[in-house]
């Protein structure tokens, strides 16, 4: 828990406070004053005074800004003898502490990916299939497993990370595939999907050994603690009886013996087991989780499962309507999927339980039934597994394989130049997605709370991919105070350039109305995105 905090701790702080001293130091290059350096908003709870400066750190650290002498815009400094005023100095002076910002996070990112560069690798573009998505993309196409992905739509690609950008922005057009299957190259074409948020993808995975890892509710999680402690017969919350045998973020290596990779095949063989109704896990568990995540041990642990069904009705068609009514699934460890039973018929067939069906599966085994729900009839093939559950969420992790490559100064530069130009290369793209309505805003945006957060998880798992995501965001944080909107970075520079061209400041009335409009969209964005931040943190 303590790493989770610093990782996030030291990235929002580095990259603000990297990002304010580029607004200092360029200012102080032109001759203006800064009366306040703030890391947060609001009172500061830390003061020190160095020259004309006061530095400060607020109780929320949660961004941050530089107040110049002289930064009102109400008033007109020119020709007056206020000495580092930030309006005595003309227009295009003044883009030049407020671009300091900005440039700063693309040298620090630039750097970041300079030192990198000393120990490159990537992640090869080899197709992995999702195991558990049926009918993806990528295997309608016929992309298989160990398939080397050498361009698409005749761009060349070099890593796995440029092909999920390559995926994710294409708006759900047709992808052109070139690869090398074992000595042949081949040409296939896949159509990816769309989600809600207008997100494309195929169905692939980051190609490397998969593991699940444990995982718990963290409000249900503490207070099952805290109880436990306070009365230790207290006994785990409704659907998560593996509290009291297994530890939030334990990485399950074996099930009696057998390596498992994915759910599916987790469920499926603890579904297997006829005579059994618990099983010997071998895990990988933090030793002290709270400050040393990654000093691990392993653990057995003896822990029950019971078994539970899915029932899967394939290509339903409404008899009524002669409608395709595409796939239905029914789970027995879903309490209104339980209910459904009641209203359930197969070849006018009543059933007592879905384990009355898993035995009586043969009946309408590889054949088209007739099932009724409630009033409606339908026909579908039907097929029925049994599964096992130990409750409790699975997250996949993945080793992923990565190729080391020889280090340089020069290939330390390159690896700079290329990863820069990657990261900031990938927002016209989204930009362009964005304002067509292909990609939803909200659902693609990420405040400082879900950045903390996620700081925090890959700085636990990996450091050099924490420096990865530190360097990536850092020069995002550059290509978002760019944009022209009002009251950031982008907006004063584009406000300053007009004053330069007509040669006089816009109507006060004007800037007050457009820095109004700009405050209240902003905090309304921010909000929205730190309540949903909150949600992703608390796992709801």
């Amino acid at each position: 828990m303590l790493v989770l905090f610093i990782g996030g701790v030291l990235l929002l702080g580095i990259t603000i406070v990297i990002h304010e001293l580029g607004h200092l130091l360029l200012g102080r290059l032109v001759g203006i004053k800064a009366e306040i350096f703030s890391i947060g908003y609001g009172k500061g709870i830390w003061k020190k005074k160095i020259g004309d400066t006061i530095f400060q750190i607020t109780p929320f650290p949660l961004g941050g800004y530089v107040k110049f002498y002289g930064d009102d815009y109400t008033k007109d400094y020119q020709g007056e003898s206020k000495e580092g005023a930030f309006f005595s100095k003309p227009p295009l002076i003044r883009i030049i502490p407020v671009i300091g910002g900005p440039l700063f996070n693309l040298i620090l990112g630039f750097l970041i990916f300079f030192f990198l560069g000393f120990a490159p690798k990537e992640n090869p573009p080899i197709i992995n299939l999702w195991e558990e998505i049926e009918n993806s993309p990528a295997q309608q196409s016929g992309l298989k497993n160990g398939d080397l992905v050498l361009s698409v739509n005749n761009e060349t690609i070099s890593s796995f990370r440029e092909l999920q950008e390559k995926i994710l922005l294409s708006g759900g057009n047709p992808l052109l595939f070139k690869i090398q299957r074992e000595k042949e190259i081949l040409e296939i074409v896949v159509v990816p999907d769309v989600d809600s948020a207008g997100r494309s993808s195929i169905g692939i995975r980051i190609p490397g050994e998969r593991y699940i890892q444990v995982d718990f509710p963290f409000i249900d999680n503490i207070k099952y603690k805290i109880n436990r402690i306070l009365n230790p017969s207290t006994l785990p919350p409704y659907g998560f009886p593996a509290m009291q045998y297994l530890e939030d973020g334990d990485v399950i290596l074996e099930v009696e013996g057998k390596k498992i990779g994915s759910t599916l095949e987790l469920q499926r063989f603890l579904g297997s087991l006829e005579d059994k109704n618990s099983v010997r896990l071998k895990v990988k568990r933090e030793k002290y989780p709270l400050i040393m995540p990654w000093i691990t041990e392993i653990v057995e642990v003896q822990i029950p499962f019971r078994k539970e069904y899915r029932i899967y009705f394939k290509n339903m068609k409404d008899l009524k309507y002669n409608y395709p009514m595409g796939d239905l699934q029914l789970m027995s460890y879903v309490p209104e999927h339980l209910r459904a039973l009641n209203y359930l018929s197969i070849d006018s067939q009543p059933f007592s339980s879905f384990d009355d069906i898993y035995q009586k599966s043969s009946i309408f085994k590889n054949k088209q039934v007739q099932i009724t729900l409630g009033s409606k009839t339908y026909l579908a093939e039907i097929q029925i597994e049994r599964i096992g559950l130990m409750g409790f969420r699975p997250n996949n992790i993945i080793e992923p394989i990565e190729i080391k490559q020889a280090s340089s100064l020069l290939s330390a530069i390159t690896f700079a130049i290329k990863h820069t130009y990657n990261n900031i290369s990938v927002y016209p793209k989204f930009f362009a997605q964005l304002f067509s309505g292909r990609l939803s805003f909200i659902e693609n945006t990420m405040g400082p709370v879900g950045m903390f957060a996620v700081a925090g998880i890959v700085m636990q798992t990996n450091f050099y991919d924490y420096l990865q995501l530190m360097a990536s965001i850092s020069i995002a944080l550059m290509v978002i105070n760019l944009i022209p909107f009002p009251i950031v970075d982008g907006g004063h520079i584009v406000l300053y350039l007009i004053e330069a061209i007509k040669g006089k400041r816009l109507p006060l009335s004007v800037i007050e109305n457009l820095h109004k409009f700009a405050f209240i969209t902003l905090m309304s964005l921010g909000l929205w995105i730190m309540f949903r931040d909150i949600l992703f943190v608390l796992g709801l």
